[in-house]
C-alpha cells in the first residue's frame, strides 16, 4: 500500500496521530539492545507507519482496518525489552500504546488500581502514593516500563519475592482481538490464557491490578561477603524465612568492580566476593525481625554489614550504571534454584573472556532470577557479533543446572520457547493464535515463526559454531574510546527514563532525549548515518531542547547534560548540517 495513502486512511481513524514520515519511522526499528545490521537485513524492520492511538476503540479500528488490508500489526510500550518483540519484523504498522496512560480509577478500600496499559509503573506508583497505597510488585525498569509491556512479558521483578509475580495480581483486563473486537476478562476466567503472549493473540489496553497500603515501616540490610558462595547460603536462608523479604538483591564483585569503574563510591571488596541488599517490609515488629534474621544469616556465613543501605535501594532501577565503565553492555537473564546458584557461578567463570558482572533478584523462596551483563562494543563487528553468543553460553547453562532463560521470549529467545513457557502454554497459544489470528497479522516473526537462523534447531547450531570461533578470536581490550559530549551520547543505554518527562516531547519518539541521542549515536559513534540522511527534522528537534537538564535528573548512567546537547549543537554546526 502506498505509504501516503496509508497515512491518509489512518488520519481518518486516528486524527493527527499516525505517521509515515521516514525520519520518525526509523526510531522504531530498535530496541534497548543493539542488532547488528547482518542480522536486521533478515528482517523486515522498517514499519509502512506509526499509530498512536489514545483509546482502546481507536486501537480497535486501526487493527479492524489492518486486518481487511491483511497489514502487520506490532503492539509496542516503552521497548525495554531488548529481545526484538516490539519492533516489525515483517513490516506493518507500529502501535505505540504509551498514550494509553490514563490512572482511571484507585479505590483504596477495595484495594484495586485500574489504568491504561501505556501507564508506566512508576508513574501508577506515584499516583497510589497520593492515596495511600503502593504496588506490590515491579519491575527494575519501572520508571520506562508500561503496565501492558511487562504484564504481557515477564511480571518477575522487585517485590516478587513476597507478593508473587504480577501475572496473579491482576484481576481483570481489556483487550483488543485480532478482528478488532474489545473484550475484557477477568481472573480464573480466561485472563490467563492471554497474559505472556508478547502481542501475539490481542493488545491489551487496559487492566485492574491488586495493590496495598504503604507500608508502617520499611528497612533496608546491606551486606557483604568475603566469599559469594557464603552470599548464596545465606540467601537460600533467608528467603524462606520468616518474615519473607520484600526484596533481595545481589551483586558479585566484578560487578563492583565495573561500578567502581563508572566512578561510583563503593567499600572496599574483594576477588570472589558478593554484595546483597536486604529489603523488609510491613509492621515495625516485621522489619525488626527481619533485620535480625539478617544479622544471624550473617554469624552463620561470615557476612558483615555495611552502610548506604538506603543509598543503595534508591538505585534499584539504575542496574545499567555500570555501562560507563565499558563500550556496551549486552544482558542477558536465567532462572535458576536458590540451592544451584553456586555450581552455575562456577561455571560461570570459565565463560569469562569478557567481562561479566552478575546482579540477581530473588524471586521466590525456592528461585532467583540471575542477569549476567556481558561487557562487549558494538562497534567492534566482530567482537560483538561473537559476545552475542554468550547470552546463550549462560541459557545453556542453567539448562544443565535445571533452570531455565529468564524473562520474555521474543524473537532473540526463540530458541528457547518451550523451555520459558512451557510445551503446555506454548500449544494453549498456538491453538488460539489459529482461531483468533488466521490471517497472522499480529506481531508475526515472533516465537511461533520467527526468521530463520532463530528456529530452535539452526539457532543452537549458529550460537555452538560461534562459540567455538569465540574462542579462537583473541580476545582484545574493552575500553570507550569516546570523550566529552561523545563519551556522554555513547554511554546512553537507551533506557527510555528520560522520556515522559521531558518538557520539549512530543508526539514521536525523535522529540525525546532516548530519541535525540540514538539518532547521535548513528550520525557520531556508529557512523551508519550519513549527512545526507540528517533531515531538518532532526535538526528541529536537536534545537527544541530547552537545556533544562531533567533528563540528567532521570537517567539510569547519570548523562551529563545540557553540556552533552550543547556538545552536540555545536558538532552539527561544524559538521555543515545547518545549525548555526
Amino acid at each position: 500500500m502506498n505509504p501516503s495513502d496509508l497515512e491518509r486512511d489512518l488520519k481518518e481513524i486516528v486524527g493527527e496521530r499516525v505517521t509515515a514520515n521516514p525520519f520518525e519511522l526509523q526510531f522504531y526499528t530498535k530496541e534497548i539492545v543493539h542488532i547488528p545490521e547482518a542480522v536486521r537485513a533478515m528482517l523486515k524492520t522498517a514499519p509502512a507507519a506509526i499509530v498512536k492511538p489514545e483509546s482502546a476503540e481507536q486501537v480497535a479500528a486501526v487493527v479492524a482496518f489492518c486486518r481487511e488490508r491483511e497489514l502487520p500489526v506490532i503492539p509496542r510500550g516503552a521497548g525495554t525489552a531488548g529481545l526484538f518483540g516490539s519492533v516489525p519484523k515483517k513490516g506493518g504498522v507500529v502501535m505505540d500504546l504509551m498514550d494509553l496512560k490514563t490512572v482511571i480509577e484507585v479505590n483504596p478500600g477495595q484495594k484495586t488500581a485500574t489504568a491504561g496499559a501505556g501507564a508506566t509503573w512508576w508513574q501508577l506508583e506515584k499516583e497510589l502514593n497520593r492515596r495511600g497505597l503502593t504496588l506490590m510488585t515491579y519491575p527494575s525498569s519501572a520508571r520506562s516500563a508500561t503496565l501492558g509491556g511487562w504484564v504481557m512479558t515477564s511480571g518477575k521483578g522487585i517485590g516478587t519475592l513476597k507478593y508473587g509475580e504480577v501475572g496473579h495480581q491482576v484481576l481483570s483486563a481489556q483487550f483488543v482481538f485480532p478482528d478488532g473486537g474489545i473484550g475484557e476478562y477477568i481472573a480464573g476466567n480466561g485472563l490467563e490464557t492471554f497474559l505472556k503472549t508478547e502481542g501475539l493473540l490481542c493488545i491489551m489496553t487496559r487492566l485492574t491490578l491488586r495493590v496495598r497500603p504503604i507500608p508502617e515501616a520499611t528497612g533496608h540490610r546491606l551486606v557483604y561477603f568475603e566469599r559469594i558462595e557464603d552470599l548464596f547460603r545465606a540467601v537460600d536462608s533467608l528467603a524462606g524465612a520468616s518474615p519473607r523479604p520484600f526484596n533481595m538483591e545481589i551483586f558479585d564483585h566484578r560487578y563492583l568492580e565495573l561500578l567502581k569503574a563508572s566512578g561510583y563510591e563503593t567499600a572496599p571488596f574483594g576477588p570472589g566476593s558478593g554484595q546483597m541488599l536486604v529489603t523488609y517490609d510491613g509492621t515495625p515488629d516485621e522489619v525488626e525481625a527481619g533485620g535480625r534474621l539478617v544479622g544471624e544469616a550473617l554469624g552463620r556465613h561470615g557476612g558483615m554489614e555495611r552502610e548506604g543501605a538506603g543509598q543503595e535501594w534508591g538505585q534499584r532501577f539504575n542496574t545499567f550504571r555500570i555501562r560507563r565503565a565499558v563500550p556496551t553492555l549486552l544482558p542477558s537473564s536465567v532462572v535458576l534454584s536458590l540451592k544451584r546458584l553456586e555450581p552455575f557461578y562456577r561455571r560461570l567463570e570459565k565463560l569469562r573472556k569478557r567481562p561479566v558482572g552478575l546482579v540477581g533478584h530473588v524471586i521466590s523462596t525456592e528461585e532467583c532470577n540471575l542477569m549476567p551483563l556481558i561487557a562487549t562494543d558494538e562497534l567492534r563487528f566482530l567482537e560483538y557479533v561473537f559476545a552475542m553468543h554468550t547470552p546463550s553460553e549462560v541459557s545453556r547453562l542453567a539448562l544443565s543446572l535445571g533452570g531455565r532463560p529468564g524473562g520474555a521470549i521474543g524473537v532473540w529467545n526463540a530458541g528457547y520457547r518451550a523451555q520459558i513457557l512451557g510445551e503446555e502454554k506454548i500449544e494453549e497459544v498456538r491453538k488460539k493464535k489459529t482461531e483468533l489470528d488466521p490471517a497472522g497479522i499480529l506481531n508475526p516473526g515472533m516465537w511461533f515463526d520467527p526468521p530463520v537462523i532463530f528456529r530452535p534447531g539452526i539457532y543452537q547450531f549458529l550460537m555452538g559454531l560461534a562459540a567455538i570461533a569465540d574462542k579462537v578470536l583473541p580476545a582484545g581490550k574493552l575500553e570507550t574510546r569516546q570523550e566529552g559530549w561523545e563519551k556522554e551520547i555513547a554511554a546512553c543505554v537507551q533506557c527510555g527514563y528520560c522520556m515522559n518527562e521531558c518538557p520539549t516531547k512530543g508526539i514521536w519518539l525523535s522529540s525525546t532525549p532516548r530519541g535525540r541521542i540514538l539518532m547521535a549515536k548513528d550520525l557520531y559513534i556508529s557512523g551508519t548515518a550519513k549527512a545526507g540522511t540528517i533531515s531538518d527534522d532532526y535538526k528541529k528537534r536537536v534545537l527544541q531542547c530547552s537545556l533544562c537538564g531533567r533528563c540528567r535528573i532521570d537517567c539510569s548512567v547519570d548523562i551529563q547534560s545540557p553540556e552533552m546537547w550543547l556538545g552536540l549543537r555545536k558538532q552539527l554546526a561544524r559538521t555543515g548540517y545547518g545549525i548555526e
